[in-house]
């Protein structure tokens, strides 16, 4: 079974499972969808990633130079010899594709590195209106937000992480080395054993003679998750939208997320981007895919000729501030700017929410610590008080 990628004469994208093109072409035509393109996908995408930082920098120094009126080519060779050694493989296939003939945005889509859909847009747009300088500043503003949004992200969930992982570690090392040393002494002496220690002591024989299983199960079970989430879109869809019940976190993933579709919905504005195609390219800032169709029945609602504050209010998404703002920017013809506002909106709920995170986090991952290490000391130590009264008796 292979996969396809339907593309509608509406802009719309989705990917159909079939046995050949023909049959994907069949069940496309039997669902009455207006197809433009259908082309084969593999299960993985080999396409190589750039670092954000590297893109950052080379969307402002190509804005510098083509704002000069240096032209296309001449900008990209002159890139290309000063770049960093991860940015020039890129560089290279990307001046030869462009000195071939090929337009702009076909060759930041052949050059084999991966770029959203909303880039490739913009840089079309950049192509038929001639505003390329301009265009890859706002690329630039782009990638600086989105390393911005994956600092606050990481910043958040790096030290809980941190902790978990290293009682985990301490878990099995006391189960590996300290449990067994006491168990002897507790079998030599025959002493009642209280609850909390026999749980340990069960726990370090089903480890002693399970320990493969503890540690391949979990691993197969991730990988074959990892895999099932990439390859199965409503696999993919069930998971993002149990995430999205999680409370803190849902709410730091939409905060992140909505700020930058609509920051990457402002600049589609700023180019005077048909709305609904605006709309199916800021989608691509919705990372997890529950959010992504949401965005997809909003979509629909103004296709439907639902007006834009109102499709946003029925899709029960976005808090009343959001529905204000953009109530006013359709009043007022400003939704370029009031877009950006509602971005910004949602970046200063996320900074607020990360700052109150990170106040919490240190005592909780502390009392958890305290927690285990309590359960530790009162599993060991209470047989040896019995053995001392025993002793002393």
């Amino acid at each position: 079974m292979k996969r396809y990628k339907i593309t509608l004469k509406n802009g719309d994208e989705l990917i159909i499972n079939a046995s050949s093109k023909l049959k994907a072409s069949e069940l496309a035509f039997k669902k009455s969808l207006q197809v433009a393109r259908i082309e084969e996908v593999q299960y993985f995408s080999f396409k190589q990633k750039l670092k954000d930082y590297d893109l950052l920098v080379f969307f402002k120094e190509l804005a510098i130079l083509l704002s000069s009126n240096i032209s296309l080519q001449v900008a990209l060779t002159e890139l290309e010899k000063n770049s960093t050694k991860s940015l020039k493989p890129f560089l290279q296939k990307l001046t030869k594709l462009v000195n071939s003939a090929q337009n702009l945005h076909t060759a930041f889509k052949n050059s084999g590195f991966k770029f959203s859909n909303t880039e490739l847009s913009l840089i079309e747009i950049a192509q038929h209106t001639g505003e390329l300088s301009l265009v890859f500043e706002k690329l630039s503003e782009l990638r600086q937000k989105k390393i911005e949004n994956s600092k606050k992200l990481k910043k958040a969930l790096a030290y809980p992480c941190f902790v978990f992982l290293v009682l985990i570690l301490a878990f099995f090392l006391v189960m590996l080395f300290v449990i067994p040393q006491f168990k002897s002494l507790f079998d030599e002496f025959n002493v009642s054993l209280p609850l909390l220690t026999r749980v340990f002591l069960s726990s370090y024989e089903l480890l002693e003679k399970f320990y493969i299983l503890f540690i391949a199960v979990p691993l197969i079970t991730l990988f074959a998750l990892i895999i099932l989430y990439k390859t199965n879109n409503t696999f993919s869809y069930l998971i993002d939208k149990i995430i999205m019940k999680i409370p803190i976190l849902s709410k730091l993933i939409f905060y992140a997320q909505s700020s930058q579709f609509f920051f990457v919905f402002s600049l589609l504005n700023e180019n005077k981007i048909e709305l609904v195609k605006a709309l199916t390219l800021a989608k691509t800032s919705y990372e997890n895919k529950f959010l992504a169709r949401k965005i997809d029945e909003l979509i629909k609602f103004v296709r439907q000729g639902l007006s834009l504050e109102k499709a946003f209010a029925k899709i029960k998404l976005y808090d009343g501030i959001s529905l204000s703002m953009i109530s006013i920017a359709m009043q007022s013809a400003k939704l370029d700017e009031l877009s950006k506002n509602i971005s910004f909106y949602y970046e200063d709920k996320a900074d607020s929410m990360i700052a109150v995170l990170l106040t919490l986090i240190e005592p909780i991952m502390t009392f958890f610590v305290a927690s285990l290490l309590l359960f530790l000391a009162l599993a060991i130590f209470l047989p040896m008080w019995e053995l001392n009264n025993i002793s002393n008796f």
